[in-house]
């Protein structure tokens, strides 16, 4: 029977893609009628329909040819919202040619009882009776609940390294990837390889890009509601891990209450109910859940408020639903880990107005699962998030998310065996260490992934192995700044420099024009653990001093201590309110959150006042520090106490501060 050709129409659901059969006088030949059925398939759904089709015998493809009822079974470890397209794909591509028209229907069986068993088995019976082709897909976890009718059980696998090659020719006309052609990584999502081969120009650097980003920290859900994996790769060891600070100890201490639960010693009691780590993004939290829950044999139930929100329809009895769901495979699977990412964009009751009954029941939800009752038993809950102002206070009640991990940007050391760790042991963290030092106080472990990544690109592309050079030009690509902005920047760091050591403070590094990490002097907190109201004075002087040295030694102030919530004067400002409203620091004990503006600008104006009078005594030392930073970009703590030991600096305390 020949195909006719028609005009293109656009697509509302996968039956528009059929051809229309007919007795025209423009057939399509057997291979037109086979691009047409795949021809709009991103990359990766290609690849399952070259791995699906070579997975059926010849005797198998007849039997789909013909015209009778059949149901297939297709047992696969790979999402079933990944497969429809590709499979229904698939039996067109496997029909091209032929006469029959074949309907097909889709169930997948997830394994779940609350969702398998909504199923509706008469409308099932009633697509095979009409001639159907119903395809069946599970991870082998659910079983179809009538083995007599199916006709086809088929195993479909990731995609291998024959699919892959008809993926890269097709792409690109060749393959040019040296050696043997892998198969599909287990930790590589078909969002990942389809960017990869949006970017790529080739399929060897198609593939090298998609095992970069299988690098990254927390790869994109593969469909709504999906919570990714903690990590792309294997969790590492708990001890090769840098940066996470008292985090570490309560994961270690986890390790050993569960093993000790293990070997009868002690009840389930007496192992931590949870904690929240709270961070900057990019600090590592889901990859130190994921390390945690492999480190103590747990198994991790990953979750998120966007998984929630996203569950279903959106309407409140999905993200409950969805909530208990998680919640029910920690019991089932217990001893686990549930881990709940982006906790902190759950509000707390009675802040949201005319929702609050909605986000109100949603936490209720939550709580009520975090306590459990007897049923508790057998996992411990680590939750994440960004800020974690706007949480409802108990749920960081004792028994339920009872201790706080604060996960901070890694610092120089850190971070330099971060990058070690991410180069594959190609440089050394010692080697490495310089540019972590430029890096400290602004890069996150994930931006020194990123850096890494980078470097091994670059050397990759030059066919050799990555050297310091590559990392160098990563980390700190040549910015284009004139040599008057750079002067000026200069002069402004130099400035908050010379007068944190006025004040007795020496920073641990200071940098300036390094593109990508922006200028800045790294500062410890003011007064150790627990700071004087003399601290606090001589911190609003140093925030302040950037500003000062600009109008000393050119003229006039920029924007650079302005500008936005993280700037000197949002800093110096909040200090001093706090000062006033919330320290007893301002001859006033009563407790105010917030505080007039006009009760905070003598303060302010006063130590910028200091900071001036600073300068001009060590005027000398300014423009030193001013020179050497426009010669070297970076100055780290030894450098800087070098060229401050010729001044006098540091002061011996934050006396000066107040002179």
């Amino acid at each position: 029977m020949a195909a006719r050709r028609s005009a293109p129409t656009a697509l509302t659901s996968f039956d528009d893609l059929r051809v229309d059969f007919g007795p025209e006088e423009c057939p399509l030949t057997v291979e037109e009628q086979r691009e047409a059925a795949i021809g709009f398939l991103a990359p990766s759904r290609f690849a399952i329909h070259r791995e699906f089709v070579r997975s059926f015998s010849d005797a198998q493809i007849d039997r789909i040819r013909q015209d009778s009822p059949l149901v297939i079974v297709v047992t696969t470890p790979i999402d079933g919202g990944l497969l429809e397209p590709p499979l229904r794909c698939s039996i067109d591509w496997l029909l091209a040619g032929d006469e029959v028209d074949r309907k097909v229907v889709f169930v997948h069986l997830s394994g779940d009882p609350l969702i398998d068993g909504q199923l509706n088995a008469e409308a099932l019976l009633t697509h095979i009776a009409k001639g159907r082709v119903l395809i069946v897909t599970t991870t082998g976890d659910a079983a179809f609940s009538f083995p007599p009718l199916v006709d086809l059980s088929i195993t479909l696998s990731l995609p291998g390294s024959d699919a892959l090659r008809d993926t890269f020719t097709r792409r690109y006309g060749s393959v040019d990837i040296g050696g043997d052609i892998p198969s599909w990584p287990p930790t590589l999502t078909h969002a990942t390889f389809d960017v990869a081969c949006a970017k790529g120009v080739s399929a060897s650097e198609a593939w090298a890009l998609a095992m970069d980003l299988m690098c990254i920290e927390k790869p994109g859900p593969e469909e709504p509601g999906a919570k990714a994996a903690a990590t792309a790769l294997p969790p590492r060891p708990l001890e090769e891990l840098r940066g996470y600070g008292s985090a570490m100890s309560w994961a270690t201490d986890l390790v050993r209450d569960v093993a000790d639960f293990r070997a009868g010693r002690i009840a389930w009691t007496d192992v931590s109910p949870g904690a929240l780590m709270v961070g900057p993004p990019g600090t590592g939290k889901s990859t130190f859940a994921g390390s945690v829950a492999a480190s103590a044999s747990l198994h991790l139930v990953s979750t998120s408020f966007s998984a929630w929100q996203s569950s279903g329809s959106g309407h409140l009895g999905d993200v409950t639903k969805s909530i208990q769901s998680a919640f029910a495979e920690a019991r089932r699977s217990a001893p686990s880990l549930v881990f709940i990412d982006e906790l902190g964009s759950l509000p707390a009751r009675g802040t949201e107005g005319r929702y609050d009954a909605y986000w109100s029941t949603v936490v209720d939800c939550l709580l009520a699962e975090l306590d459990g009752g007897d049923a508790r038993a057998g996992f411990t809950v680590l939750a994440a998030c960004n800020d974690a102002t706007r949480l409802d206070p108990a749920l960081l009640r004792s028994g339920r998310l009872e201790q706080r991990l604060v996960i901070g940007l890694p610092d120089a050391s850190d971070l330099a065996a971060i990058l070690a760790q991410h180069l594959g042991g190609a440089l050394s963290s010692a080697e490495l260490t310089p540019i972590a030092q430029i890096l400290a106080g602004s890069a996150s472990g994930a931006d020194a992934a990123a850096v890494a990544r980078e470097a091994r690109r670059s050397a990759r592309r030059q066919g050799r192995a990555v050297t310091l050079a590559d990392v160098e030009l990563a980390a700190l690509p040549v910015d284009d700044l004139s040599d008057e902005v750079r002067r000026r920047i200069a002069v402004h760091e130099s400035g908050h420099l010379v007068v944190a050591l006025a004040c007795g403070s020496v920073p641990s590094s200071m940098s300036a024009g390094v593109a990508g990490t922006g200028p800045k002097v790294l500062l410890g907190r003011p007064g150790g653990p627990i700071p004087l109201a003399s601290d606090l004075d001589a911190h609003i002087v140093v925030l302040l001093a950037g500003r000062a040295a600009e109008m000393l030694v050119l003229g006039c102030s920029s924007t650079g201590s302005g500008g936005g919530d993280d700037s000197d004067l949002a800093a110096a400002t909040d200090v001093a309110g706090r000062m006033i409203g919330r320290l007893g620091f301002c001859g006033t004990l009563a407790y105010e959150p917030s505080v007039e503006r006009a009760r905070i600008e003598p303060i302010l104006q006063a130590a910028a006042g200091r900071a001036h009078a600073l300068l001009i005594r060590h005027r000398d030392a300014l423009d030193a520090f001013v020179t050497a930073l426009l010669a070297r970009r970076h100055l780290d703590r030894a450098a800087i106490l070098e060229i401050a030991s010729g001044f006098g600096l540091p002061a011996s305390s934050a006396q000066e501060a107040g002179r």
